[in-house]
């Protein structure tokens, strides 16, 4: 870390959400879009969790270019471990991975501090909530640089207000950009549709907080009789408590000549409610790449386009985050030495895996092909190691010969008669085979 702190510098900030007004524009349903108001609606909370968790879930893995150009895991290596168990002493790479993913597609950044020795080498990864960094732009020398305005409740390494190189920060994102430099917030770019959910939702509990008893009047149908304030008041009193949860399905009666008249049908079906909710669970589904299906959507859903469906969420969803995110990752994390040999990639062997039928064939055509061997494809099924033999490429294990059987008078005529008795050869087993 470069030390910028006794520098007067003069800086630029980068991030529009500190525009006056970047947030507080008014909506059209009326409701702000905020951090908190976000996590209110359960499709934006089922969507960000599936996307970080499904991300998170695959294991991140630094490989090592051979000299025949191969990619072998380089598990000698700290950063290896670094990034696969353990990224600092208080988090797990589940969690480590989760929690970028989810600060960028809510924040538009996830931000993570590199903490290094005295060679440079990392040493642990500590996250970093984006609204205590900033990036900002040197005037004078035009480098990037990032202001850590922590308090002592931020956590490790370091606290208070000091600058970062960029070499030092690990910033992930995901959503759209206008300048390269920072991403737009989903609180900007959905808040029309955070609003809108949040109106269907306040609207959905007033109805429920109502014992779903719609609004109207009352009215008296013979305006010369007039009743005493007393009467009045225990009139409301009586049709208040037969309107409450409890006293819901009993017939409320009122005494003549008073009448009852309904304002406007605020019946939930009457209304479509339902269907608006539908409607918003597509929008947020737009928002965040997703399938409704992964929002829990599943009216369109058959067991025959289910399975298109999680094949396409890969591609369509999960692959734009890890394409980012490994070049991040390979950026501040490698040196311009080790960048020419070395990889960091995401396996998603497990997100992808079918169902065991499907996983076997695929898994017996992969070794006898030239993909890959039958170790590497009992690794991957966590099987046990068979042996420097197996490690040969394109190349399945010999079957045990059949156990020998005594011919019968009958099948030895018909052998020479030139109809031998066919041999039923045994299934690749697992001990033997790959799966």
């Amino acid at each position: 870390m470069k030390d910028f702190e006794e520098q007067e510098l003069e800086l630029r900030t980068l991030d529009f959400s500190l525009a006056p007004g970047y947030y507080s524009n008014p909506t059209f349903a009326g409701l702000p879009a905020t951090e908190e108001t976000l996590l209110q609606l359960p499709a934006f909370v089922c969507g960000i969790r599936c996307l970080s968790e499904d991300v998170a879930g695959m294991p991140c893995y630094l490989y090592d270019r051979d000299e025949n150009g191969h990619l072998d895991e380089d598990t000698d290596n700290d950063l290896y471990h670094l990034l696969l168990s353990e990224p600092n002493a208080e988090m797990t790479s589940f969690v480590f991975h989760k929690l970028m993913v989810q600060n960028a597609l809510i924040f538009g950044a996830g931000i993570a501090e590199i903490e290094r020795n005295n060679r440079g080498e990392p040493l642990a990864l500590w996250p970093v909530h984006p609204h205590f960094v900033r990036p900002y732009r040197d005037m004078e020398t035009g480098t990037l640089i990032y202001q850590d305005t922590r308090t002592p409740s931020g956590g490790p390494p370091g606290f208070g207000t000091k600058y970062l190189d960029a070499s030092d920060v690990i910033h992930l994102q995901l959503n759209l950009s206008l300048m390269g430099s920072t991403g737009m917030s989903l609180l900007h770019l959905a808040r029309q549709v955070i609003s809108s959910g949040l109106a269907m939702e306040r609207y959905e509990g007033s109805v429920w907080k109502n014992a779903s008893k719609s609004k109207g009047y009352i009215r008296e149908t013979a305006p010369g009789v007039k009743n005493s304030p007393q009467a009045e008041q225990n009139t409301k009193e009586s049709w208040q408590k037969q309107s409450e949860r409890e006293e819901v399905g009993k017939t409320n009666y009122l005494k003549y000549p008073l009448e009852y008249v309904e304002l406007a049908l605020t019946n939930p079906e009457q209304l479509e409610m339902y269907r608006l909710k539908e409607a918003h669970v597509n929008s947020v589904a737009r928002m965040l790449r997703l399938s409704p299906i992964k929002l829990m959507n599943y009216q369109e859903a058959t067991w025959a386009n289910s399975k298109e469906f999680n094949k396409a969420h890969f591609n369509e969803s999960i692959r734009p985050i890890c394409i980012p995110y490994e070049q991040e990752l390979q950026k501040k994390l490698l040196t311009p030495i080790t960048k020419k040999r070395k990889r960091i990639r995401f396996d998603p062997s497990d997100l992808l895996r079918a169902d065991p039928l499907t996983s076997g064939q695929v898994g017996q055509i992969a070794v006898g092909q030239p993909w890959k061997s039958v170790n590497e494809q009992r690794k991957q099924e966590g099987l046990p190691y068979m042996g420097e033999e197996f490690d040969i490429i394109g190349t399945k294990p010999a079957l045990p010969d059949p156990a020998p059987t005594v011919d019968s008078p009958d099948e030895e005529s018909s052998v020479d008669n030139g109809n031998p008795t066919p041999v039923v050869v045994p299934p690749m087993s697992q001990e033997m085979g790959v799966l």
